[in-house]
Parts: C-alpha cells; structure tokens; sequence
C-alpha cells in the first residue's frame, strides 16, 4: 500500500532522503538543473512550495519505505507539467509504473486534470519507455529533448 506525502508536510529525516535523491548522480544526470542542491536552498524551495498553488510536490513510501516523487507544475488550464524520479537504489524494481500510475489517478480525480506535459532528455531511454508505455506520445522535440503528453 502507498502513502502519499506532501512535500510541505515531509520530516527533516524524509526532506532529506528527497534531497539525496536529488542530488544522486544517477538522477541529477536527468535533470534541467544537475548541479548538487545544497540543504538549505532545498528547505527554502519547500518553504515556497507552501504558497504556491501551482506547484505539488509528493513524496511516496511503500510500507514505510521512501520509493519516489512526483510532481505538477505549472498547474493551470485543467493541465500541468509533471515530474517524477526513483529512489536510485529501487531502480528497476516497477517503482516507477507504479508511481506513474498512482500520479495519472491523482492528476485525473484529485485535480481533475485533462492534460499532463513532460520534457525529457533524449538519452533517458527507460523513462521514455516508460512514458510510453503508459501511454504519453512525443509531441515535439528539440535537439536534446522530447515533449510529450497525455490525454486524461
């Protein structure tokens, strides 16, 4: 069973787990901005997630073990963008379907949602085939990005 926990709502231990994600070289290669997040500009990119309504960020465990996140932004429209990344040491082990899965749901009946957007590099193959295979189609592309969607 999953929980889900908003970013604002996280535990310095939990704040902290996201943030080694983050900052993990595996995931931070996939990321617009790779450079290393340090602690408090990470608590202060929390602190402003609190009054920002077109930001939502999630934390998500299976019992009681910390396996992603995943977020929406730039929430207007009935769409968003969206983000999501693994816990690197529970790579290859379906998290990430799972997660998508649970974030399609939450998107379609929780913010009622019409429309989801993502970039992601080129290179990302696993997490184009994942995408792909829960259904979101490349839409345009740059010389190192694809852009896809999918229709709630």
């Amino acid at each position: 069973m999953f929980d889900l926990i908003n970013f604002a709502d996280l535990s310095m231990p939990q704040l902290e787990e996201v943030l080694s994600w983050r900052n993990h070289p595996v995931i931070r290669k996939h990321m617009r901005n790779d450079k290393e997040i340090l602690l408090a500009e990470h608590l202060q990119f929390i602190e402003n997630l609190k009054n920002d309504l077109s930001k939502r960020y999630f934390y998500m465990r299976e019992n009681k073990i910390g396996v992603g996140t995943f977020s929406f932004t730039n929430i207007k429209d009935a769409s968003a963008e969206i983000g999501i990344y693994i816990n690197p040491f529970l790579h290859g082990k379906g998290y990430g379907t799972k997660i998508i899965d649970f974030m399609i749901n939450y998107a379609a009946f929780e913010l009622k949602l019409t429309a989801l957007f993502l970039e992601v590099y080129k290179n990302n193959i696993i997490a184009i085939r994942l995408y792909e295979k829960n259904k979101f189609e490349i839409y345009d592309e740059t010389d190192d990005m694809f852009n896809m969607k999918l229709q709630l």
